[in-house]
């Protein structure tokens, strides 16, 4: 509990930034954007925590796993972009911080616009390093997901952008999505 309320305290005046390669629709070269994030640490600082440790790197078995050079697998157009697979890099993996899983901390915050940060998960209290970010209102995902963070207004050209790529039927980009640079800020 400790590490988890610290690394609420250091998030007080930090944001994330997921700098993202990408080629958008109808283009034949990728583009490397940057979002920025605000983590709700005051809110459900638990979830920011286990999400900051996966930005600097989490040591397993005498690897790291990280989400630079991590990939968003799944991008639906006008729903969300999802990544964070850190073992599999296809939507099957992934671990928390505080062993495979842990449980839902909150879902106060509700899924009502665009640039939500939010956790993916396979049911009830199943939370890995898997996220997505949305890219509308998603009411129905609310009591479901725990949203912890906002993308910043002036990111949004690069989310939309982003969840428009060109995609095969199973909703995997055709085109690498990859996450080539994280951190603090």
């Amino acid at each position: 509990m400790e590490n988890v309320q610290k690394t609420a305290e250091q998030l007080k005046d930090k944001k994330v930034f997921l700098d993202i390669s990408y080629t958008p629709r109808g283009k034949s070269s990728p583009k490397t954007e940057r979002l920025t994030i605000t983590l709700f640490a005051d809110k459900v600082p638990r979830t920011c925590h286990n999400f900051v440790r996966f930005v600097e790197g989490v040591e397993r078995n005498g690897k790291t796993y990280s989400y630079k050079n991590n990939i968003f697998h799944r991008i639906i157009d006008d729903f969300m972009i999802q990544g964070g697979d850190v073992t599999h890099r296809n939507g099957r993996g992934g671990f928390s911080v505080y062993g495979e899983r842990f449980e839902d901390e909150s879902f106060d915050v509700k899924h009502t616009k665009a640039g939500l940060l939010s956790m993916a998960n396979a049911g009830k209290n199943t939370n890995g390093s898997q996220f997505f970010i949305t890219v509308r209102a998603t009411p129905w995902l609310d009591g479901k997901h725990v949203v912890f963070g906002e993308v910043d207004a002036s990111c949004m050209c690069h989310l939309n952008e982003i969840s428009k790529v060109e995609t095969n039927a199973g909703d995997s980009p055709r085109h690498l999505v990859e996450i080539v640079g994280c951190g603090l800020i």
